[in-house]
């Protein structure tokens, strides 16, 4: 038989949208670059965006590159079309953290194959949750989802799909399931993966599923805008 040589790495796309949604969650700090003005970039945490990349800055400071001198302006609303590069800036880390976020980022460009493993389901809750909330993590948010499940089910001992569970085996696993939830970007999930994989867990919290569907009936009625943060995977179409 041929050698066809090592088997190929697929990696999982990560869409700017995503990436910037974890941003927003994580109430990261971030710095952006401007169009056609290098001496100037804004500083600030994301507080909202659209599909435009049209983005809400809190606590934002101008800092002037040349003078090294910074700004308070608060509150600003920043056209997509004046940015340029947006990066994620952590003042005072520290080696070890910087460390740390290396480690995470090697696991998130491996994710595909690091999920499957004994390993993941044993990790700590601390470190998964650290892991799931990486703006490094490349999967599609299905994935992470289903990657919780799966580390909840193994601490509940649960193997029965979620359709089988009996209502003390679903206790035992909402247990593990619920503080999770939060991690997950649960409005990033494909329409059709929401309703048949994560509501049946009866983990989602009331209030994410009522925003899910009021920005699917926002998104299907013909006369309607477009709904202020475009937060979903892009093959999902219905919300």
């Amino acid at each position: 038989m041929a050698y066809k040589g090592p088997p190929k790495v697929q990696k999982v796309m990560v869409q700017p949208i995503n990436l910037i949604f974890r941003y927003l969650q994580n109430r990261s700090r971030v710095q952006i670059w401007l169009y056609e003005n290098v001496n100037l970039r804004i500083e600030g945490h994301i507080v909202g965006f659209d599909e435009y990349m049209n983005i809400v800055l809190d606590d934002a400071e101008e800092v002037h590159m040349k003078t090294k001198n910074r700004r308070q302006i608060g509150r600003i609303v920043m056209k997509g079309d004046n940015i340029t590069l947006i990066q994620n800036v952590n003042p005072g880390g520290n080696s070890a953290s910087s460390f740390m976020e290396r480690c995470i980022s090697f696991i998130g460009d491996n994710a595909a194959d690091c999920v499957k493993t004994k390993a993941f389901l044993n990790l700590p809750k601390e470190a998964l949750i650290k892991l799931i909330s990486s703006d490094f993590l490349c999967l599609e948010e299905e994935e992470v989802w289903r990657c919780v499940l799966a580390w909840s089910k193994q601490r509940a001992g649960v193997t029965q799909p979620t359709a089988h569970w009996t209502e003390e085996e679903r206790a035992r696993v909402c247990h593990h399931l619920t503080p999770l939830m939060t991690h997950v970007r649960l409005l990033l999930i494909d329409s059709a993966v929401f309703a048949e994989e994560v509501e049946p867990t009866g983990a989602v919290p009331m209030e994410v599923s009522l925003e899910r569907y009021r920005r699917a009936a926002l998104h299907a009625a013909p006369a309607a805008p477009r709904s202020v943060c475009r937060i979903h995977s892009s093959h999902d179409s219905s919300v």
